[in-house]
């Protein structure tokens, strides 16, 4: 029941995803390139568009040294937990350049937020929300491959619903 150009995109979007799962099982591939962040991200977003999420890019047209895998799989990681534990459907990804050798990306969500007392372990691995029905290694995972490229990921502070995580 979907329209072609739908179809053609899900099929698109299939095919790169299960290529670039391919690549990171198998370690095969390009690791690091030059990513203009525009084509990168608008393609790894797309997907999760296609999942029926709501996601807004607000990018700079930066140029940034990266895995690309690596980026998609964080933030398919960050966007999927939203709605997973979050309850939301509903993402905001932002890029800025904080200086000459940083950008940050921040995927902020908004939905119910992470618990004040359980953020100081939510990158350790196993360690789950009280009523999350996952397995508690996605943020780990997600913080170990930003960290093997070169980069950092962090919670960041915000007032009001929703958590935001920052990509550097």
């Amino acid at each position: 029941d979907l329209p072609g150009e739908t179809r053609e995109r899900l099929w698109a979007s299939l095919r790169r995803e299960l290529d670039r799962m391919e690549r990171m099982l198998t370690g095969t591939g390009p690791q690091v390139s030059d990513l203009r962040l525009d084509d990168a991200l608008g393609q790894i977003l797309d997907l999760q568009r296609l999942k029926g999420r709501r996601v807004e890019l607000h990018s700079t047209g930066d140029v940034v040294r990266a895995p690309f895998d690596s980026l998609a799989e964080v933030l398919n990681i960050l966007v999927d937990n939203a709605a997973k534990h979050g309850g939301t459907d509903e993402s905001l990804v932002e890029v800025i350049r904080r200086d000459e050798e940083t950008v940050d990306i921040t995927v902020t969500d908004f939905g119910r937020g992470i618990p004040r007392e359980q953020r100081p372990q939510i990158f350790d691995w196993g360690k789950r929300g009280t009523a999350s029905r996952g397995e508690g290694i996605g943020l780990n995972v997600a913080r170990r491959l930003v960290t093997e490229a070169g980069g950092s990921l962090r919670l960041a502070e915000r007032d009001g619903a929703g958590s935001s995580f920052v990509i550097s």
